[in-house]
């Protein structure tokens, strides 16, 4: 006989997550709709202030106006702000949680912490909002420190200075947001900029769980390897970065748009940067829209992986996108287990990956025609870039966000929040956790494929 037992309450977690960034989020939309972030004395729209803080807190960059133009540096200021709070939330609001309800919270919230949010493991809370909070600060300031002699060169004084600072922090949340209106197409050829951004994405992106391990195994000496997970993430993110630069330069070698009379140093650095960037930051060192096709559906790949768990980066995550791969490969070669390195991968794991990549697919499948259906006049494959942009927390754009109609920007508003505290999260928020059945019933096969 089933159970009949009453399903269980919404996780609370998952509830006080995303009250967090909703709150983050009205907030910076009262602020930015204020007379004195509008660089024409006006107030902003409620809307178009919506979006930006929205897209800040979601660390994603996608703009409906240009930030350099039309906002002050108040405005700017209270970007920067919903940057480094969208960043530093996602370990910040982990740790809160536990520390904060640790008591209330059931085996359900837990997992749906873990699930939604990409962790590994649940633990040392105040120890890993530490490490966040000191790493985050320093790769920030040296960030800063290294391009400002680069951003003095184009804005004296204390203009240069907010530049460097103010890319640096959007680079190391991977949120894409720039004080310039093409982004860093004019610093394209900097050595500096085009080799320190990147690598605060990359820093940002792969997780303070990576970078926690690397300490305490090359630093304090106090682990003897390094863990799987930090070992898959290291790999995989070395594979997309080299494989993505490689790959740019044999398809936009001979394309003038992109490369013109660059040295092979200066390509270098545009390939370094348009394979970094696309996974989750958004910064444009070239226009997308004059890219080459193969180029163009290599950006929606790295847009759908994203970052790592655990880090200010969006996307499916490079585990999962890693496991699925592993797993799937295995099937093919009629394996019935996944190893990594050594290690064999539970089966939950595999499971979580496949569920996680199926409920993108589904949210973007959903999407695309949505915005296709209220903006019937924009290329298929420009609305397909911006939904995965979106819910990537990317920003990348092939300059049509500003041309959206009113629904689809709402639409990439929830594509944007979504990407941000998780599919899993937002799922758990709509079903409610199902009463455990009291019978086991019999194993049988199905056919499949």
């Amino acid at each position: 006989m089933r159970s009949t037992q009453k399903r269980g309450a919404q996780p609370i977690a998952a509830r006080v997550l995303l009250g967090g960034f909703l709150g983050f989020i009205l907030a910076g939309t009262l602020l930015l709709a204020l007379p004195v972030s509008n660089a024409a004395g006006n107030w902003t729209p409620m809307l178009t202030a919506f979006f930006t803080s929205t897209s800040a807190v979601c660390v994603t960059g996608l703009i409906v106006v240009d930030t350099s133009a039309y906002y002050t540096t108040f405005g700017k200021v209270v970007i920067l702000v919903l940057i480094q709070l969208g960043g530093l939330g996602y370990a910040v609001a982990y740790s809160s949680i536990i520390m904060l309800l640790r008591r209330r919270l059931s085996q359900r919230d837990q997992e749906t912490i873990k699930a939604g949010m990409n962790l590994p493991h649940l633990g040392h809370q105040r120890e890993v909002l530490k490490l966040v909070l000191i790493s985050t600060l320093c790769f920030q300031a040296l960030g800063a420190l290294l391009v400002m002699p680069a951003f003095l060169h184009h804005r004296s004084g204390g203009l240069g200075a907010f530049d460097a600072l103010f890319q640096a922090v959007s680079a190391f949340n991977n949120a894409g947001f720039s004080t310039y209106s093409d982004s860093l197409t004019t610093f394209s050829t900097s050595y500096v900029v085009g080799l320190v951004l990147p690598t605060l994405v990359i820093i940002g992106g792969i997780g303070v769980f990576v970078q926690a391990d690397l300490w305490e195994r090359f630093v304090t000496r106090k682990r003897l390897r390094l863990s799987l997970h930090t070992i898959v993430v290291l790999r995989t993110t070395l594979l997309l970065v080299v494989g993505g630069l490689i790959l740019v330069l044999l398809f936009e070698w001979n394309n003038p748009a992109v490369f013109g009379g660059d040295g092979v140093g200066e390509r270098l650095i545009k390939a370094y940067g348009m394979s970094v960037f696309p996974r989750t930051c958004g910064f444009n060192m070239v226009d997308y829209k004059m890219v080459m096709p193969m180029t163009y559906w290599l950006t929606i790949l790295f847009m759908f992986i994203g970052a790592s768990p655990g880090g200010t980066g969006g996307g499916v995550k490079t585990t999962t996108a890693a496991m699925a791969f592993l797993a799937t490969l295995n099937t093919f070669r009629n394996r019935t287990s996944t190893y990594i390195h050594g290690r064999k991968i539970p089966a939950k794991a595999l499971l979580n990956s496949y569920a996680l990549i199926t409920v993108w697919v589904t949210v973007l499948i959903l999407a695309i025609p949505a915005i296709s259906h209220f903006d019937p006049g924009l290329d298929i494959t420009d609305v397909v870039f911006e939904a995965v942009s979106a819910l990537g927390t990317v920003g990348n754009s092939r300059g049509v966000t500003a041309l959206l109609s009113e629904p689809s920007q709402l639409i990439l508003i929830a594509l944007m929040l979504i990407g941000r505290i998780g599919p899993i999260t937002v799922g758990s928020i709509a079903f409610r956790q199902a009463a455990p059945d009291l019978v086991h019933y019999p194993v049988e096969d199905v056919l499949v494929g």
